[in-house]
């Protein structure tokens, strides 16, 4: 008769696992356009005549300035020259005072002789004409279409795998005594009884 009961109880583990795993995040890529509109310039010059009339009226007496006093300073040379002819001419008359020329008759000038004044009566030259052609420039820009890119950004972050283990029954050896106990002596058992002998 068998009197003892063993009872094994074994460990209870519970494990946990988390796999390690690669979490990717990414921003959308994002695009921004502009756009220039075409331009068209445009410069023009039209047709420019010049008269120039001056010679004209220059035959007529108007004449410029540089030219008015060329034309003085060679009226001032010829009046010069004339006067110093005149001189000559009054001492020459003079020196001849001893063959029996007075002073007076040395003297004696002829009346000045006034010119004619000079009359124009159509001009010695005409207008010069001279023109410049007429000028258009265009400039042309054609329309742009200008773009920014954000290519967006990956971000990839790592999270490493976890292994838990938890024990949740220790092992353990129950012994259990089927038999009952034995009293020595006999008396001492609570339900002995003097018949059993």
């Amino acid at each position: 008769m068998q009197l003892l009961k063993i009872t094994t109880i074994p460990i209870k583990i519970k494990i946990d696992v988390v796999m390690a795993r690669l979490k990717l995040s990414q921003k959308p890529a994002q695009a921004e356009q502009r756009t220039l509109n075409a331009r068209l310039r445009m410069n023009r010059e039209d047709i420019k005549v010049h008269i120039d009339t001056y010679p004209f009226r220059k035959n007529l007496g108007l004449l410029k300035f540089k030219d008015f006093a060329r034309k003085a300073a060679e009226r001032g040379k010829e009046a010069t020259v004339q006067a110093m002819s005149r001189y000559a001419e009054l001492g020459n008359k003079l020196a001849m005072a001893h063959k029996g020329v007075s002073v007076a008759q040395a003297a004696y000038e002829s009346p000045i002789t006034v010119p004619p004044p000079e009359t124009a009566y159509q001009p010695g030259a005409g207008a010069i004409l001279s023109w410049s052609g007429p000028q258009l420039d265009t400039e042309f820009d054609p329309p742009q279409v200008e773009m920014d890119w954000d290519i967006g950004k990956a971000e990839l972050e790592y999270i490493p795998g976890k292994l838990e283990i938890e024990i949740e029954q220790y092992p353990d050896i129950k012994i259990e005594y089927l038999g009952s106990p034995s009293y020595v002596p006999p008396s001492a058992d609570p339900n002995y009884s003097e018949d059993e002998d």
